[in-house]
């Protein structure tokens, strides 16, 4: 299913409704990485994993929101916003291409590895994920 919608054209792809907070978070995070991968210093790395903390926390927010529902969708409660990462009825939401929340998902995967291993390899592997993103924004605008 994914590899389909890779091959189609920016304008084609389809978008998930993603919260707004989490959305903001997530390019919270997308700042942090290009800081720290411009400058790998003590304070760089310290916003970064502030950031992280940050999403991982909007993440919490969402994964309880949804949570509430599991097991009584059969009696007809479900949750009213399905946007990725809601956490109320109320949650706002905005379009994001799918293949550009897999890119930032891999993103925020690749910084919570540099985070918490940091290495060469971690390294390599944040500035492709960031090169990747990056890319993919390119080719939208």
């Amino acid at each position: 299913m994914f590899g389909r919608h890779d091959k189609q054209s920016p304008r084609e792809q389809h978008e998930l409704e993603v919260d707004a907070m989490l959305e903001r978070d997530i390019l919270a995070v997308k700042a942090a990485v290009d800081t720290y991968l411009d400058s790998p210093g003590p304070d760089c790395r310290r916003d970064l994993v502030a950031a992280l903390r940050r999403l991982d926390h909007q993440i919490a927010l969402g994964d309880a929101y949804h949570n509430r529902f599991v097991g009584v969708s059969n009696v007809g409660l479900l949750p009213r916003s399905s946007a990725v990462g809601a956490t109320s009825n109320h949650s706002v939401s905005q379009e994001v291409r799918s293949s550009e929340f897999r890119a930032q998902v891999a993103m925020v995967r690749a910084a919570k590895s540099v985070v918490a291993s940091p290495s060469p390899g971690s390294l390599a592997s944040l500035h492709e994920a960031r090169e990747a993103l990056d890319a993919l924004r390119d080719l939208a605008t």
